[in-house]
């Protein structure tokens, strides 16, 4: 019993810190060399007596030690309301990012002519990350032209090859050397591409439904593909479409989610056989159009049937869902008017949940898990949650970067850094930096990376040097 109490106290330590009362370990120790220092010797010397007193010694012993136990865990429960007013409560924070090199001091003196617009990055793993990206020069007036080009990159970004696309790519989503993505090619059509070498090379894929340009998103998660298109002669009609990644063909699922004729529908995949479609409806007063609200769906047989989710977001708001594992969800909700929120939800769309703090307007959200998100900001700065969005810590900044107006765009648009981010996990994630200098005829331009593996503790640059071309 005795040892049971000391452990205990041992173990449970109520002596907080800052406290003035007298360590547990001192008051233990205390306890443990009292009970083991030989007794003062008491007056008398009878048979009976000592008989009497090795009788009573274990119990008193426990008794003693008990008491000295109390005392103690009362003291602290006082010293607990009376700790010293200069002692700081304890915080949790993260380790402060080590800096970066600018990437202006990074960027090569050769680069790319004309005018580079990133049209989206995608990763498969912290080696491999694709950039999809055109170029004009002149983009306006007479004699403009287009070419389409992409970056990508094996070996974590020690080398890229860089080479001209015949479409330009958006929505790409990568798995492994599978990936799928809407493109629009040279003839002004859209239309799904696959690939399966990395994002190397890109084909044309078929499809139940065509590509409706960007209604929709494609999504890729537990090895299939997901994705939205049209139907219809003359209005589009949204209709989901699914398959594995490894195929070439993208069918009609069996069941459809009643989405109606709204053109504001996303799609994130979560796992095998399940995904999550959500729709943002309009209407309209007697002045302007509004957003009434959002609706959630969600699949967990490969698109068979489809069950009505909490919504995502308030009533008036624009949803953005978003995946963060098999079960959890993030939806960034935009109001008429006003900052947007951060809303979360860890039992499958079933309950949400407004998180405290939220990246600003703008701001590109990318989850990696239920716990930990990533977030590029207007400003050109990557910020990292930890807590399910509770709080935010900045992972990368490189400095302000130099505003610059670049030619034939429309007066007052200023070009400053373009910060793209792509994350792989909670800890891996690559920023892609499009950096300019000159101007007009003398414009080139480069991308810089910096690539993390610890959760943006400390980062790697690199340069992807692009052809003079």
């Amino acid at each position: 019993m005795t040892v049971d109490a000391l452990e205990f106290l041992r173990a449970e330590d109520p002596v907080p810190h800052g406290s003035s009362a007298p360590p547990v370990e001192w008051v233990l120790d205390r306890i443990e060399r009292a009970g083991t220092r030989p007794g003062a010797p008491r007056r008398g010397s009878g048979r009976r007596r000592r008989r009497i007193a090795f009788a009573l010694a274990p119990t008193l012993g426990v008794v003693a030690t008990l008491a000295v136990v109390a005392a103690v865990v009362v003291i602290a429960i006082v010293h607990r309301g009376q700790a010293p007013s200069h002692v700081p409560p304890a915080t949790r924070t993260a380790p402060a990012p080590r800096p970066v090199p600018s990437p202006w001091s990074l960027m090569p003196r050769e680069g790319m002519h004309g005018t580079l617009f990133i049209q989206t990055a995608a990763s498969a793993s912290a080696g491999h990350a694709l950039i999809s990206f055109n170029q004009c020069g002149p983009c306006r007036g007479q004699g403009a032209s287009t070419h389409f080009w992409q970056a990508t990159t094996t070996d974590a970004g020690a080398s890229w090859h860089v080479g001209r696309t015949s479409a330009i790519l958006s929505m790409i989503g990568l798995s492994g050397a599978d990936g799928w993505a809407e493109g629009i090619g040279a003839d002004h059509l859209a239309r799904f591409f696959a690939t399966h070498d990395g994002g190397r090379s890109w084909h044309v894929a078929s499809s139940d439904a065509f590509s409706g340009g960007g209604i929709g998103d494609v999504s890729i998660a537990g090895g299939e593909v997901w994705s939205l298109g049209c139907t219809g002669a003359s209005t589009c009609t949204d209709t989901m479409l699914h398959a594995p990644a490894s195929s070439d063909h993208l069918s009609k699922t069996a069941g459809q989610p009643p989405l109606g004729d709204t053109t504001n529908v996303s799609v994130v995949a979560t796992g095998r056989d399940t995904a999550y479609v959500l729709t943002s409806d309009y209407g309209s007063n007697p002045k302007v159009s509004v957003v009434l609200g959002t609706r959630l769906y969600a699949t967990h047989d490969g698109g068979r049937t489809w069950r009505h989710m909490s919504p995502a977001c308030p009533a008036h708001n624009f949803g953005q869902p978003f995946a963060g594992g098999t079960d959890s969800l993030w939806a960034l909700c935009q109001p008429i008017h006003g900052p947007s929120r951060l809303r979360r939800s860890t039992d499958g769309g079933a309950h949400w949940a407004t998180v405290p703090s939220a990246p600003g307007n703008g701001d590109a959200l990318y989850p990696a898990s239920a716990q930990v998100a990533w977030a590029a900001t207007q400003g050109g700065k990557v910020l990292r949650t930890a807590d399910g969005g509770r709080t935010w810590t900045r992972v990368w900044s490189a400095g302000r970067p130099e505003a610059a107006a670049p030619p034939n765009l429309p007066p007052g648009l200023n070009r400053r850094w373009i910060v793209f981010l792509t994350v792989q996990s909670p800890t891996d994630a690559i920023v892609i930096v499009q950096v300019s200098r000159g101007r007009g005829d003398a414009e080139r331009t480069d991308f810089v990376t910096y690539r993390t593996t610890d959760g943006g503790r400390s980062w790697h640059p690199g340069v992807v040097r692009l052809p003079a071309g």
